[in-house]
Parts: C-alpha cells; structure tokens; sequence
C-alpha cells in the first residue's frame, strides 16, 4: 500500500473516531456550560434515594471537571432541611471514577449550620459496612460548622475538622485533626501499608462531659483516650489507655489494652471497667470489670480469628469468621459458661449453666444452632429442675429472636411428696420470641408422665416482670393415703427480679378409686372438689371457694396455711349427720 493511500486511510479512520467521540465532546462542553451547570444542579436536586437523604445546589462556579464552588447547599431528610452550607469548594477528577474510585482534591465546606440531626429512613440492610471501591480525598476540611441550640445541648457549638483520606493500592491512610465545641478535641492517624512495611497509628481523644460528643452520644461522663505504639507492618505494638471523669469526681481509669499486629493479624488484649454501680441484670452480667482478648486476620473485611470476654458473672469464647462487607457470620463456633449461678438475682438460680452455638448467616437474617444445658436451675423458692437441655436452631431478623423450644428435664422437685414422682423425663415444646426487651411464647406444650400443661409466657426484661398463664391438667394422680386424683386448672405466676414469686389458680377435679377407709365412710368412692389457691413469697397459703361434693358430703370452706398453722372455716351437709359449720 502506498504512503498516499496509508494517510488517506488514517484520514478516514481520524474521522470516525471524532465521529464517535462528538457526542461525548458536545457533551462535556454543555455540562461545563452556564446552562449545563443548571441542569446539573436541577438533576442534583431530583435524586432520591431510599434513605430519604437529599441535596440542593444554589449555583456551580468554575469547572465542574476541576475547582468548582458550589454555593448555597441545602441537604435534607425526610422531615426538610437539616444542615444548610453557603460555601463548598470542590477540586476533583470525576472521570477518574471510571478506573481509580473516588478521587477529590480538596473539599471544604464553609460555615455551614446543622439544625438538627437527621432521621433517615432505614438502610439496606444488605449494603456493606465498608467500601468496596477506592477514596481518595487529599484534603477534607469543615471550618467553621454551627451545631444549633438543641442538637448538642441548649447553647451553639462549633466545629472545625480537617481530614485526608487516602484507600487506595494497597494502603490505607486516614490522617485527621477536630475541634469540637470549647474543650472537645480529636486527633487520628491511620496509616497502614503492608507491601511498603509501613503501620502507625496513633489516637488522641478529649471529651468534657457536657461537650458537643457527649451531649450527641448520651454520655454522662468525661472520656479521654490515648492509642500510641510503634513498630512496622510486620511488627507493631501498642497500648490504649481510656480515662473516664464523672461529675464531681476525679479521673479513673475505665479501660485499658495492648494492641498488636504482627504482619496483618492484630491483638487485642485488656479490661474495661463497668460504669454500672446499681443492681441491674447488667450491672451484674458485667461486674466490675470485662476482660477482653481477641486475635485474628482482616482481610478484604473480613475478619478471621477468636474473641473471648469474661467477667465475674460471664465467660465468652467465639471462634470465626465475620464478614464486615457482607454483613455476615461465616459459621462463627460460640460457647459461654455461665460463672455465677445468681446472675438473675434469687428469683432463679442456675447453676453448670453451659451454651454452645454456630451462628451463620446474614446479620439480619441469622441462624443459630444451639444447645443450652444447665444441671439444676433452682426457682420460687422450693421448685428445683435437674438436668434441663435446650437445643434447635434459633433465627434473629434485625429485630427478633425466635428460639422454638425443644427442653428436657431430668427431674423437677416441687417439695410434695404426692406430685414430685410424676415430675420425670418431662418435656416442653413451643416458639420463644424476643424482641426489645419483650419476651413471649404462646400454647408452650409442657408434659411429664400424667401431667399436662399449655401456658403462655409475657415478660419485660427492663422492667424484670415476667408471667405464665393457661391450662394444667393431671391424670391419675396418685396421693398416698387418699386415692388418684384427675385434677384441671388454671393458673397465672408472676414472677421476676423486681417482684415476688406468686402463684393462683382455677382447679377442679375428683379423687376417686380412695383407697382411705375413714375417706370413704365419710364421704363415698368418688370426691369432686372445686376452687381457688392463692401462695406466693411471704404470703400464706390461701383456699378460696372449696366446694367439696360427693353422694354422702357437700362441705363449702375457706383454708389458710401460714407457717405450720393451718385455719379451716365453712359449713355443709352430710347424708346422715346433717348440716354443720
């Protein structure tokens, strides 16, 4: 082909590639344009995400490809407006989305005020805790922000923070400096970059207890934090020492740990102080100290390794995988030791209480499968379960735990000589839900050998109230000295750490085939009786409204029994001694 020829085809071909590039070139220049600039802002302003969050840009000045101010910007929620900004610079490479993430020059939001805080409407709850895309931002600034009377306490705040992001090729680099109200302060360095061998890290945070951060997070305490060490990637020590200062006290220690990271497995090891000091369920479960330690890899955020917390009242152990991207247990292995057997105070005693669980899935969608063992749980005072064992697969949406209940028990001791040897190889079957601090469970099939029951469970965990209520039904009880009793009833326990123990109930039955000649004589081969009973702590042993009927007796009483004194009062009829009291 001749040299002509050869640049008349390369002529051709330069114009079909101009061709093809002229409506992305027209394009670009319309979006940079006065008119493109609005249109921008208009299209700004009409996108509506799920979350209910929304911008509005006054107007563009300069180069929507490079430095731009944006001016006048609005972001609301779904209730209006929240945060307001006259002034953003903006220096950015937008086209460098296409192979590299997000990579933003500078951007600088100026004398901004937030009103309030927002209230978005719920997120995905599959979207990943962390990115999954590169962000660089060389310099992130908010100077001069107002937090408005009501969003950090009854006076104004201000705040200045500047920032560099850097998530990129390997590392990972977050370098940042804020001032927050008159006395809050934080600074943080992040800078990790295994193939460069390079890992620092350094935090230093001040909070007063009547701050901007604590008045937003609800804390009612002063904390101060410090995390300094040195070393490289492949070896890194460090500590972290937290400072907590109540009103009206001086400074304590509230937690303390030795960081590690040697060649991208980290450690953590120390203890957290609790800041509870009354007689809750949690005051309790956490004593007055947590120790933790934790050991594992984190790699494209997923985080490989053991974590255990223990405390005078608990002792946890997980072994696993957490996928921070994916919001997800990877078959994590749990097991937890119960180490005081009065964690729920003495309406309940459970002693050799041991849980072992696999817990896989998506947070918001998670399995549990479990078993729950205990030797002997002691309740009310003079009930004793032996040998208990939970197992099934337990599942937890978001918001509730549903637990089908699938108990055993060895042996239940009541105390009665007449009921506790029908009290073996019992069962219980039906759906436990949690949800809050509700817990409930409907039509819970309990039976032992004669015995039947269908009950309903409500509790508060908050308030520690608790309740169960239905049907009890028994089939040739055998009472010694007296005959078999076939016995139904209703009844309503209350029970729980802020109230006492009661029991009442509903019964009626008949004691037939009586074996006690003096039984027999005086009434007959065949008893019914009804009534009401009523006990409870420190309460007496009431019978209310017996009626006691056979071919020979009817008899109407009332009985209480306090201590070892029992008081009987009614009156009736007998066949052939006639009415008495």
């Amino acid at each position: 082909m001749s040299t002509k020829r050869k640049r008349r085809w390369a002529k051709r071909l330069g114009w079909v590639i101009a061709l093809l590039l002229a409506p992305f070139v027209i394009a670009a220049l319309f979006l940079s344009s006065p008119i493109g600039k609005r249109f921008i802002t208009d299209q700004i302003a009409q996108v509506a995400p799920a979350s209910g969050l929304r911008f509005e840009v006054g107007r563009i000045e300069g180069d929507i490809y490079g430095a731009a101010v944006l001016h006048d910007v609005i972001v609301k929620d779904p209730k209006g407006t929240f945060l307001t900004i006259p002034e953003v610079d903006l220096d950015w490479r937008p086209l460098n989305w296409l192979w590299s993430g997000i990579d933003i020059r500078e951007l600088a939001a100026r004398r901004g005020t937030l009103q309030r805080l927002p209230e978005l409407n719920p997120g995905d709850p599959d979207a990943p805790l962390l990115p999954d895309f590169d962000i660089r931002i060389d310099n992130l600034e908010i100077d001069n922000l107002t937090l408005a009377p009501g969003v950090a306490g009854e006076n104004a705040q201000r705040v200045d923070l500047t920032a560099k992001v850097d998530i990129r090729s390997g590392r990972a680099l977050v370098d940042a400096e804020g001032a927050f109200g008159p006395e809050d302060r934080i600074d943080l360095l992040l800078d990790a970059e295994p193939d460069g061998d390079r890992f620092d890290l350094a935090l230093d945070y001040n909070a007063a207890d009547d701050g901007p951060i604590a008045m937003m997070a609800g804390l009612e305490a002063a904390y101060e934090a410090r995390i300094e060490g040195e070393g490289t990637w492949k070896h890194w020590l460090g500590h972290a020492l937290v400072m907590r200062r109540a009103q009206g006290e001086g400074a304590r220690r509230f937690a303390g740990f030795q960081i590690t990271n040697d060649a991208g497995r980290y450690g953590l090891l120390g203890q957290v102080n609790s800041p509870y000091t009354d007689d809750s369920i949690l005051a309790r479960a956490l004593g007055p100290a947590v120790s933790l330690a934790a050991s594992g890899t984190l790699e494209e955020s997923v985080f490989d390794g053991d974590i255990a917390a223990v405390t005078d009242a608990l002792d946890l152990r997980a072994v696993g995988a957490l996928d921070l991207a994916g919001n997800r247990a990877d078959a994590l292995q749990a097991n937890a030791r119960l180490r005081d057997p009065d964690l729920l105070g003495e309406t309940a005693r459970f002693e050799n209480a041991r849980l072992s669980a696999t817990i896989d899935g998506p947070f918001r969608d998670l399995t549990v499968d479990h078993r729950l063992t205990v030797g002997r749980l002691a309740a009310a005072e003079t009930v004793n379960a032996e040998n208990l064992a939970q197992s099934g697969i337990a599942t937890y949406d978001g918001e509730t735990f549903r637990v089908p209940l699938n108990v055993t028990a060895a042996r239940v001791v009541t105390g009665s000589d007449y009921v506790d040897p029908r009290l073996t190889g019992g069962t219980m079957r039906g759906m436990l839900t949690y949800s809050g601090t509700q817990l409930s469970a409907d039509n819970t099939a309990i039976a032992f050998p004669g015995l039947k029951a269908q009950l309903s469970l409500r509790g508060d965990t908050a308030e520690g109230v608790y309740a169960l209520a239905g049907p009890v039904n028994a089939r040739g009880l055998a009472v010694e000295g007296a005959g078999q009793v076939t016995a139904n009833s209703k009844i309503l326990v209350k029970f729980g750490p802020s109230i006492p123990w009661s029991v009442n109930a509903n019964l009626s039955g008949v004691l037939s085939q009586v074996s006690n000649a003096s039984i027999a004589n005086l009434a007959g081969e065949e008893v019914r009786f009804d009534g009401s009973l009523g006990m409870g702590a420190n309460n007496p042993i009431v019978l209310r409204d017996v009626r006691i009927g056979s071919e020979r007796l009817y008899a109407e009483l009332d009985s209480r029994i306090v201590g070892e004194r029992t008081t009987l009062a009614g009156n009736g009829r007998h066949t052939e001694y006639g009415p008495f009291t």
